[in-house]
């Protein structure tokens, strides 16, 4: 009988000691998760900042993969062949535009082709809550018959960005959805 109680509470100090252990394991699996979650935070913080000094630098290229007119209307575009290209106070673009509603294919000849020009105004509002930024633009170009051009430009920590562009004085607009690279 001594032997089954032995062989009982042995039994139970092992079960006991199980339990501790599994219940510290989760324990540490909860602490871990949270140390995950400030990981990733701390690791968006720090694309932030780094994604401010390029900014600053006005040394980047946006590189265009959608595009949308004020209808609503997407079409998948050319990184290659639609980019805003910043250097220092000069702005390279070649970004197509789209038609609207009526004539769907249209693009003007003056959009497609390469602008350059001037940097007349540059405002880059940061957002630390959200951790993106603001760029608000306006560019005299090389040729003034093509009227200047306005940006404004949103930009997300993870480098995606929609740049809104409007050209001369027309009140249409297309927005084009892409990636900000370093030159």
């Amino acid at each position: 009988m001594k032997k089954s109680i032995k062989k009982s509470s042995g039994l139970f100090l092992i079960l006991v000691l199980c339990c501790i252990s599994i219940i510290g394991n989760s324990q540490d699996l909860k602490l871990s998760k949270k140390e995950q979650k400030e990981a990733r935070k701390a690791e968006r913080l720090k694309e932030y900042e780094v994604l401010g000094t390029l900014l600053e630098s006005r040394k980047f290229v946006f590189e265009g993969t959608r595009k949308q007119n004020k209808e609503g209307m997407i079409v998948t575009i050319n990184p290659a062949l639609n980019f805003v290209r910043f250097d220092s106070l000069k702005i390279n673009m070649n970004l197509e535009r789209m038609g609207d509603k009526w004539m769907p294919n249209v693009t003007l000849l003056m959009n497609t082709q390469p602008m350059s020009g001037n940097i007349s105004h540059w405002e880059l509002l940061k957002n630390s809550k959200k951790l993106n930024y603001y760029l608000i633009l306006r560019s005299t170009p090389d040729y003034p018959s093509m009227g200047s051009f306005n940006f404004t430009m949103r930009i997300n920590a993870d480098k995606s960005a929609a740049v809104r562009l409007n050209v001369g004085r027309k009140s249409d607009f297309n927005e084009f959805h892409g990636y900000i690279k370093a030159l």
